[in-house]
This record gives C-alpha cells, sequence and structure tokens, in this order.
C-alpha cells in the first residue's frame, strides 16, 4: 500500500496521529488514561479513528487570549 493510499484511510496509527496533532506518545497516553481520547486496539495496533481525532482536537480547551504583536 502506498503512502497516498493512507492518507484516505479512516483511521491513523498512534504514531500518525501524535504527528499530525503536534503531540507526543506521553501527551497521547494521558489522554487515552484520562478519556479524552478513544482509540481502537486492532491486534497489538493502537489505531486512532479521523472521526475520533476531529472530536478529540474539536472538545481541546480554546487558548483564551488574543496575540498581539
Amino acid at each position: 500500500m502506498s503512502k497516498s493510499e493512507y492518507t484516505e484511510r479512516n483511521c491513523v496509527s498512534l504514531e500518525q496521529f501524535c504527528f499530525r496533532n503536534g503531540i507526543g506518545r506521553t501527551t497521547a497516553y494521558k489522554e487515552i488514561k484520562e478519556g479524552r481520547l478513544l482509540p481502537r486496539k486492532v491486534g497489538k495496533r493502537t489505531l486512532i479513528s479521523i472521526e475520533e481525532e476531529a472530536r478529540w482536537f474539536g472538545n481541546a480547551p480554546a487558548f483564551g487570549g488574543l496575540l498581539h504583536d
């Protein structure tokens, strides 16, 4: 399977999820432990659906301040 085909999948690996969202594995596992991120296990792999990724990001706290130069 080529890399371009992976972009059409409905899930990503935990490593891909972390890369796509700019977080480390420790943070991802903390989110899972706290129940804020709900992955799926397929064999030994931990996968996150694209829908779950969007839900997780949508529920992340918004930054409250305005940035000024």
